[in-house]
């Protein structure tokens, strides 16, 4: 399956540690070698890099490597190609402009044939199911944003829980999706789905920097007088940090650098 990454922090933060080690999961030893990804935020815009090539090999991650660019919400992925070839148009995250802001997402998982209606506003560019569930999500959210107005965190959590549910049904529904404001990972399951205890879908793992405890094992590193927090959500933990198993249905909400809301399939939520 391919694997995914997301990153939410109260300062800016170099992406070059926390971004590379991820990127090393984007090889041949580690099957998701069909492309990569990374976006991130600067305002209502999205900084987007991608590349149907595996990232281990790739001179753009080098580069992104040199410049230790800086970014307080990202979003990336590493792919291994089961619906769609191996190309661009079906490379992620995906980024589609709505309501004067970027919106991202990356999936994995395998949702099958999704079938769009004629009249969805939006149309998939490549051959994937996760593009198709992306074109979704924009069908159901653009109705509750407005230009200059933003919903209430709770009404755009409920939209996306009740999306990630319905499409869960079909398949394993993992994914990341940023829109300028906040970003939002829902985790179902890993394959392979025979196995007695189903593989985490998602892992979450909080940090705090300080001048005086800076944390050094993922590149964050303090610039600020206030304390910096950190939050990152992969597939599969990424080193020997104190992560923990997101439970299937489970949608976690990042605002910030702190998880801002979190809410289950069984309909409950908390701040």
């Amino acid at each position: 399956m391919c694997e995914l990454y997301g990153m939410s922090a109260t300062h800016p933060v170099g992406t070059r540690l926390s971004f590379g080690r991820f990127a090393e999961h984007g090889g041949p030893h580690r099957r998701q070698a069909d492309g990569w990804g990374l976006a991130m935020w600067e305002g209502l815009a999205v900084r987007l890099l991608k590349e149907p090539e595996a990232a281990v090999d790739s001179p753009w991650v080098r580069l992104v490597a040199g410049l230790d660019l800086e970014a307080s919400t990202l979003v990336a992925h590493v792919r291994r190609a089961t619906r769609g070839g191996r190309s661009l148009s079906n490379t992620q995250p995906f980024c589609r402009e709505l309501h004067g802001r970027h919106h991202v997402f990356a999936h994995n998982g395998d949702l099958g044939q999704l079938i769009l209606r004629p009249d969805t506003v939006r149309e998939p560019i490549g051959d994937t199911d996760s593009e198709r569930a992306f074109c979704l999500l924009l069908e159901r959210i653009r109705s509750a944003w407005g230009r200059g107005h933003i919903p209430e965190l709770e009404e755009r959590a409920r939209i996306v829980l009740s999306l990630a549910e319905s499409l869960a049904a079909r398949g394993p529904f993992n994914f990341l999706y940023g829109d300028g404001d906040a970003l939002f990972a829902y985790a179902d399951r890993r394959a392979p789905l025979d196995a007695p205890e189903p593989r985490p879908g998602l892992w979450l793992q909080e940090q705090r920097c300080t001048r005086d405890a800076p944390v050094t094992h993922h590149g964050l590193t303090h610039t600020t007088e206030s304390p910096n927090r950190l939050v990152r959500i992969a597939s599969v933990p990424l080193d020997d940090a104190p992560w923990r198993a997101l439970p299937r249905g489970t949608l976690v909400v990042l605002r910030g650098g702190i998880v801002a809301l979190k809410k289950s399939s069984c309909g409950g939520s908390s701040p």
